[in-house]
């Protein structure tokens, strides 16, 4: 007959209650009684039953996954992440997922479907939190899972009221379609999926954007929809497409595939046709699959194993405290990985006819606030979760520098008043020292903002912030590269900005998850440089940059100081949004492009479009910068487009016909624009158009 609690009281002359609360922990026994009733246990054998604790404690210590199919690369990979989370936890998972791969959620969703596992997740006592993987939440499915008071972390989807982790997939697209850009191959395809899942809509979007800010049409042709069932991101789903692709006149000299077992069906067809991957069609993939490291496909590596992990940590998190945390959204940017599959450059006309262009701009579009902004450093209102992340932070030189150590990425909202800028920052170790308004700031760690409102290259704003909310705000007249000089005594008025540190400050004794900076920058201050003198009307685009500067440490006597190599010249790391291919954030014409939108947060999506003269005056900087290369060597401008060979810059689908006038200390090279406009440019940099 096995032991009973009932025993144990006999053993230790306690009561029942006295024994329950010794084993559930609880409060209000003394130590000596407590270690009594845990002797007289030990003396009878008794092992509490781990089910009845978790009864009297009101947990499970089960997790839900409600995932649409578990026979899928990505999932699988998402799952690992969550075990490997909860190996040290006595947690067991229990997964709610399609028996039928036909009745699948995540590739077409269906409503009675979706119910029915999200019902049975939320069965009263089945689990102490939620997983959701590629779900599509619905607010109804939201207001059912808040009313539950239970812990829900989304992966792969997103919703303003959970907490979500997911990758960026439209800027994969862009990234891995750029990349083909960059390569010189003219008639880049895509392979998506029929019935549009967010995944691949988004890819799709990205493939589109960065097609139309190189200046191409996007043509249907050259897009085939996989529509192979169950799975339409199967082998065979991208293979049957790349077949109707490979049937089309003209077919595509690359290829971007939505997942990377489309990609794998693709290389057999094409190959199946006694065709050469990368000689005659170049490929991309998307999810950085086992197979694909196997076969050398360049691909976009989505964190999965991440994704699963982080998701299942915070959902114990919030397990353990509801309240540890404001909710909020990450986006994981996806890395691209380039293998034999496009790795090189192309062979024949694409590579010779691969026009010179500046390198790829990052864009967003900035949304109206619904309401008032506290500025507070927490970015815990509604309208900063719903607002987008950047991409991640890169080096400033650009793509074939080292991956920043630490993830860092910015959003902004506007509204009549102010533009809002939030970032986040990840650090282990958050320390600050300055405190003097107008200090240079960047001898700290710090984040930094750039803001050129008329897009001249000339009279723009800098604002830097430390973890110690210390600001600094200046203005430029031009480049340091042309000249300056910087006004320093130029603020920003009424400008507010707040910190709130994930951890401590300059404590090293712990490690800290990071710091968070919001700024309010009034368009009172902003407009003086802008455009008419005011503010920006929906529509109206910006040039605009972010930059962190993180310097390295060192722990001396229980304080940080820093951990300098003397033998550079830069010895602390420079992170930015948008890259500039050299360390300096004074390139105007390197920094992002924003465009104000007219819609509220959260309630459209708005894309930003390339004004029609972007790639006149990005022609004419290559002259600008050759034109320099010319006054250095020869102590002169050069006096002919033919000295500086002109004839080489050229734009896509239209002529670049520049005219150059000189003297002895200045130049102004000017060519015809869009619309009737003419473009200039001259010997200080200064880029703008007449004719409007």
């Amino acid at each position: 007959m096995s032991t009973t609690i009932y025993d144990i009281a006999e053993r230790a002359d306690v009561s029942t209650a006295t024994v329950s609360r010794v084993f559930n922990d609880e409060s209000g026994v003394s130590e000596e009684t407590r270690q009594h009733v845990l002797d007289a246990a030990k003396a009878l054998n008794y092992r509490p039953h781990a089910s009845a604790q978790n009864l009297a404690r009101q947990h499970t210590n089960q997790i839900a996954v409600v995932a649409p199919v578990v026979a899928n690369y990505f999932y699988m990979h998402v799952m690992r992440g969550i075990q490997h989370a909860l190996a040290d936890r006595d947690m067991d998972l229990m997964v709610h997922a399609p028996a039928n791969p036909q009745d699948r959620i995540h590739e077409q969703p269906d409503p009675e479907s979706l119910s029915t596992y999200m019902a049975r997740a939320l069965q009263p006592g089945r689990n102490d939190g939620i997983l959701l993987l590629s779900m599509p939440l619905t607010d109804e499915w939201a207001d059912r899972l808040a009313e539950t008071s239970r812990a829900v972390v989304l992966v792969d989807s997103e919703h303003p009221r959970f907490e979500s982790f997911s990758v960026d997939s439209r800027e994969g697209g862009y990234r891995a379609t750029q990349h083909l850009i960059d390569l010189g191959y003219e008639r880049i395809g895509h392979i998506t999926v029929e019935y549009d899942p967010p995944p691949a809509r988004y890819r799709r979007e990205g493939y589109e954007q960065a097609l139309r800010e190189d200046g191409r049409a996007v043509r249907d042709p050259l897009i085939a929809a996989s529509d192979e069932r169950p799975f339409a991101f199967s082998e065979k789903g991208g293979y049957r497409a790349m077949k109707t692709l490979l049937d089309r006149n003209p077919r595509p000299d690359a290829l971007f595939a939505a997942s990377d077992m489309q990609a794998l069906g693709a290389v057999h067809a094409v190959q199946e046709q006694g065709l050469r991957v990368p000689e005659d069609l170049a490929i991309v993939g998307f999810d950085d699959i086992e197979l694909s490291r196997c076969a050398g496909i360049t691909t976009l590596r989505q964190p999965a194993r991440t994704m699963g992990a982080r998701a299942a940590r915070t959902l114990l998190r919030r397990i353990d405290d509801a309240n540890s945390a404001p909710v909020s959204s990450t986006v994981f940017s996806p890395e691209l990985v380039v293998r034999r599959t496009c790795g090189g450059r192309p062979s024949g006309d694409a590579a010779k006819n691969k026009p010179e262009g500046e390198a790829p701009l990052r864009t967003y579009a900035v949304y109206r606030a619904s309401g008032p902004i506290a500025v507070d450093g927490r970015l815990d209102e509604r309208d900063w979760a719903a607002a987008p992340w950047t991409a991640d932070f890169v080096d400033i030189r650009g793509r074939d520098a080292p991956t920043p150590r630490f993830r860092t990425r910015a959003k902004m909202l506007w509204d009549d008043e102010a533009l809002y800028v939030a970032a986040a920052l990840e650090e282990p170790d958050v320390w600050g020292t300055l405190t003097q308004r107008d200090t240079v700031v960047y001898y700290d760690d710090d984040f930094e903002v750039f803001i050129d409102p008329n897009g001249t290259t000339h009279n723009y704003y800098e604002v830097e912030v430390n973890a110690l909310e210390t600001v600094w705000d200046l203005m430029l007249l031009t480049p340091y590269r042309d000249g300056g000089p910087a006004v320093d005594a130029w603020d920003v008025r009424g400008i507010d900005a707040a910190v709130h540190v994930q951890g401590t400050l300059n404590d090293p004794s712990d490690t800290d998850d990071g710091w968070t900076v919001e700024i309010r920058l009034p368009w009172s201050s902003l407009e003086e440089a802008a455009p008419g003198g005011r503010p920006p009307q929906a529509g109206e685009q910006w040039r605009l940059n972010f930059s962190r500067v993180d310097w390295p440490l060192a722990v001396e006597k229980g304080t940080y100081e820093k951990d300098l190599d003397t033998t550079t010249a830069h010895p602390e790391r420079n992170w930015v949004w948008s890259p500039q291919g050299a360390i300096d954030m004074h390139r105007p014409e390197h920094w992002g492009i924003v465009q104000f939108a007219d819609a509220e947060v959260g309630t459209a999506t708005v894309s930003v479009d390339e004004r029609p003269n972007r790639r006149v005056k990005a022609a004419l900087r290559r002259l600008y910068h050759r034109q320099r290369a010319h006054h250095e060597a020869h102590g002169t401008y050069a006096g002919s487009l033919s000295a500086l060979n002109a004839s080489n810059v050229q734009l896509p689908e239209r002529d670049f016909a520049p005219t150059l006038r000189t003297t002895q200390t200045m130049y102004e090279i000017a060519a015809p624009g869009a619309e009737g406009t003419t473009v200039h440019i001259r010997q200080d940099g200064k880029v703008w158009v007449t004719g409007e």
